[in-house]
């Protein structure tokens, strides 16, 4: 059995014949049950495998967005300026960044701004990269003002 030193006896308040065991072994068990846990838990969502613009994962989009940015891939501008619309703000957020950094403009776009203010710099960014494909059509589908039906429509 192995006695407790005096110091650790004395601020414990430990009798001196406490096995050490039984103070370090439940301590030691916890924290290997703990990163076991961790290790072996897998994360919130799936996996981004593909990057994919058109993914209804945000990971994938994210995984897309950062691709394109890494590679210096002007040919998806486009497909960036389109996921400034998107529903997920840390998508949205992914893409302001890789636009600033491929480009070195914002046009006035804020990934936390409302929709409305969101949708006036997407057109800026439309009309300025030349997007008359995926981006204009996604972004053109959206009224600017959500509380006002789109011309001829009905809000439902």
């Amino acid at each position: 059995m192995v006695q407790i030193p005096n110091s650790i006896r004395m601020a414990s308040r430990l009798p001196s014949s406490y096995p050490l065991g039984m103070i370090v072994a439940p301590r030691v068990i916890c924290f290997l049950l703990s990163a076991v846990t961790l290790a072996v838990t897998p994360g919130c969502g799936p996996p981004a495998t593909e990057a994919r613009f058109d993914s209804a994962n945000p990971s994938a989009k994210i995984y897309a967005i950062q691709r394109a940015e890494k590679d210096h891939d002007l040919s998806k501008l486009c497909n960036i300026i389109d996921q400034l619309d998107s529903d997920d703000p840390a998508v949205r957020l992914v893409a302001i960044g890789a636009l600033r950094k491929l480009t070195g403009q914002t046009h006035g776009y804020e990934y936390s701004d409302s929709r409305p203010v969101r949708r006036a710099a997407i057109d800026d960014w439309v009309k300025s990269c030349g997007c008359d494909g995926v981006a204009a059509t996604a972004i053109s589908s959206v009224p600017r003002n959500p509380t006002q039906p789109p011309a001829g429509g009905s809000l439902q």
